[in-house]
């Protein structure tokens, strides 16, 4: 009776523990596949993800390791900081193919934002 109930908390446990992985990466997209980017969970309760993407040299960069990695129907917040980015107004948000829902820019020094890009 006591190796059957061990045997249940041990199933339970591995039960819980795929459950907790699995939830931590529904939506989020593999590290190495959205390199130099990273996301994780902003908010269980909205379910948006936070892609963060810092330090990088030009947008193509950014869209290179975005574009369709997540399904349409994730919300994405897109925080992209302390970049480079001289070809921002070449490209657009929405070719990343994703729902940004809210998009944060800080410190890039971009010289012109053309409404076009949004």
């Amino acid at each position: 009776m006591i190796a059957y109930k061990h045997a249940l908390a041990a199933a339970l446990l591995c039960a819980l523990a795929g459950q907790i992985g699995a939830g931590a990466s529904l939506h989020c997209a593999m590290r190495r596949e959205i390199s130099p980017c990273t996301c994780r969970r902003e908010d269980a309760g909205t379910g948006v993800i936070l892609v963060v993407c810092q330090r990088i040299n030009s947008y193509e960069e950014i869209a290179r390791a975005l574009t369709n990695k997540f399904s349409p129907e994730t919300k994405i917040g897109l925080d992209i900081s302390y970049s480079q980015l001289p070809d921002f107004t070449e490209y657009s948000i929405k070719e990343l193919g994703l729902s940004v829902t809210r998009l944060k820019l800080n410190f890039d020094n971009l010289r012109q934002v053309v409404s076009e890009v949004f």
